[in-house]
C-alpha cells in the first residue's frame, strides 16, 4: 500500500498527503503538491523529522502521526513489501489521479425493498456472497435494521457502481442489502427487538401473525435512497468513493475493495488460483487469505505476466502498485475467460515447489537457518518467469530442489539483489532488477533452452 501521512505546511490552511519515500537508503516525506522532500530519521523502528518542523501541527501530534507511519511501515516490511517509493526524478511515479465534476456521473435511483430483492435475484445487483468479505453482522444487528424499517426510521443511502453491461455492484451498503434479502427469503429470524417485541422469533412469512397487512405492505414498499455511479465515471472515482464511504466494522484493505468492484468471473478466478492445491503446497500454506493477501499476490502475477517482455520485464508499470492494480481490475472485468492464465499459474506453482521445495518464494540465507516468511517480490518474479514454461519441461531440465543452494549463494554474494528483495519492493527498478537477475542467473538453463 501507499504509506502516507497528512500534515499542514506552515502558512497553509489545509492538510496535504506526504508519501514515505526511500532514496539511496535515506527516508523522507514527499509531497506531490509541493514537490519537496522532508528528511526523516529512522531509528529503533521509529520515524522522526531530521530538521526543524515545517508543519503547523504540534510536536506531540507530529510524533503520534509518525508513530502510526512507523507501525504501517514495519507491517509492510514484515510482508516483504515496505510500501516506500523508490523515487526517480526521470520517472515521476507519484502521479496524482484527478478528475473534475464534469467527469462524474452519479444518478439518484430510489428502489423499494421488494425491487431491491428482485434485482438481486435477477443478478442485476451483484452481492457475490461467496467472494465478498465475510458477512459479519450478528443476528441482533440484522434484526434491529429490520425493526428500524418497520418503525419507518430513515436508512443511510446505498451506493452502487455500474458495470458497462448495466449490472450493479455494491460500494456501500452490502451488510444492509444482505440483511434485507435474507429477511425476505425467510432466512432471518428476528431477535432482541427493542420496540416490536411481538415480532421476536418470527421470520418474514410469520409477521402476518402479529402485524397488520397495511404495515407489511408499507414494509415492502419502503424506499431506499440509492446512488449509482454510472459506468462512464472514472474508474478512480469508484475506488475513492469506496474508501470514503465503506462503513463496515473494520475498514476494507485495498484488495478487499478491488474484490468488491470485480465481476464474479474475476472473483472466482482469483479465489480458485489462490486456494488451489499447488498454491498451498508452494506457499506452505503460510500466505493467508483472511484479508485477501493471497488473492492480491495472484492479481500481481496476472498483471506482470501480461506486462512481461524479454527486453522490458515490467512493461508499462509506473511504480505505484496500488493504483496500478486498481486500474487493472477494470481491464480484467472486460475479460470472459481466465483459463489460460489459470493454467500458466498452476504450472508456475508446481515448478516453483519442484525447484525450491519448502524454501519456495523465501529469501534464504542458509538452508540450516529458520525458514523465513514468503517474500512477495521473490514470489512475483519467480511465478512470472516460470509461467513461461510447461511444468514437464522444467522437470526435464532441473532436478528436484536443485535451485535451493543457488538461490542461497545468489543472495549471499549479490548485495544489490538482497537489497532489491528487502527494500522498496514495489519500485520499478527493484522489480525489473529482480526479474532480470533471477532470469539470467538463477533460471538461465530454462531461458537458454
Amino acid at each position: 500500500m501507499d504509506l502516507k501521512v497528512r500534515f499542514t505546511i506552515k502558512g497553509e490552511e489545509n492538510e496535504s498527503n506526504f508519501f514515505l519515500v526511500k532514496k539511496d537508503n535515506d527516508f523522507s516525506l514527499f509531497s506531490i503538491k509541493y514537490k519537496n522532500f522532508i528528511g526523516l530519521l529512522y531509528e529503533n523502528g521509529l520515524f522522526k523529522l531530521k530538521e526543524a518542523t515545517p508543519f503547523n501541527e504540534t510536536g506531540s501530534v507530529i510524533e503520534e502521526r509518525l508513530l502510526g507511519l512507523s507501525e504501517m511501515y514495519l507491517e509492510s516490511v514484515s510482508q516483504g513489501d515496505d510500501g516506500a517509493f523508490e523515487y526517480n526524478e526521470k520517472d515521476d511515479n507519484l502521479i496524482s489521479y484527478e478528475y473534475g465534476p464534469d467527469d462524474i456521473y452519479i444518478e439518484n435511483k430510489p428502489f423499494s425493498l421488494r425491487q431491491i430483492v428482485d434485482l438481486i435475484d435477477d443478478n442485476d445487483i451483484d452481492l457475490s456472497p461467496n467472494f465478498q468479505r465475510n458477512f459479519v453482522w450478528d443476528r441482533t444487528r440484522q434484526s434491529r435494521l429490520i425493526e428500524s424499517i418497520l418503525l419507518g426510521l430513515p436508512l443511510p443511502s446505498i451506493y452502487f457502481s455500474q458495470y458497462d453491461d448495466g449490472t450493479l455492484t455494491v460500494v456501500d451498503g452490502l451488510q444492509r442489502l444482505n440483511t434485507i434479502r435474507s429477511f425476505f427469503k425467510n432466512e432471518l429470524v428476528l431477535s432482541n427487538l427493542e420496540y416490536l417485541t411481538e415480532c421476536n422469533g418470527k421470520n418474514y412469512k410469520q409477521l402476518n401473525e402479529v402485524l397488520s397487512p397495511l404495515r407489511l405492505r408499507k414494509f415492502g414498499q419502503t424506499q431506499l435512497i440509492c446512488f449509482v455511479i454510472d459506468h462512464r465515471s472514472p474508474n478512480r472515482l469508484k475506488f475513492d468513493l469506496f474508501r470514503r464511504l465503506n462503513t463496515g466494522g473494520k475498514p476494507l484493505n485495498n484488495q478487499e475493495i478491488r474484490n468488491c468492484l470485480s465481476k464474479p468471473l474475476l472473483q472466482k478466478a482469483l479465489y480458485d488460483m489462490s486456494h488451489s492445491d499447488s498454491f498451498i503446497e508452494a506457499t506452505g500454506g503460510s500466505l493467508k487469505d483472511t484479508r485477501m493477501e493471497a488473492q492480491e499476490a495472484v492479481l500481481r502475477f496476472i498483471y506482470f505476466k501480461e506486462q512481461y517482455k524479454e527486453n522490458n520485464p515490467i512493461g508499462e508499470y509506473n511504480g505505484n502498485m496500488d493504483d496500478t492494480l486498481d486500474e487493472f481490475i477494470d481491464v480484467l472485468n472486460k475479460k470472459d475467460d481466465f483459463s489460460e492464465v489459470i493454467t500458466s499459474y498452476e504450472n508456475a506453482m508446481k515448478s516453483a515447489y519442484y525447484l525450491f521445495g519448502k524454501y519456495c518464494f523465501r529469501k534464504i540465507m542458509s538452508p540450516n537457518a529458520k525458514r523465513p516468511p514468503i517474500n512477495k517480490l521473490l514470489m512475483l518474479c519467480i511465478s512470472v518467469l516460470l509461467s513461461e514454461f510447461n511444468h514437464e519441461d522444467v522437470k526435464n531440465i532441473y532436478h528436484k530442489d536443485e535451485l535451493i543452494e543457488p538461490l542461497t549463494e545468489l543472495l549471499n554474494s549479490d548485495s544489490i539483489m538482497f537489497e532489491v528483495l528487502t527494500w522498496s519492493t514495489n519500485a520499478k527498478y527493484n522489480i525489473s532488477k529482480a526479474m532480470t537477475t533471477l532470469r539470467d542467473i538463477l533460471l538461465k538453463k530454462l531461458f537458454l533452452k
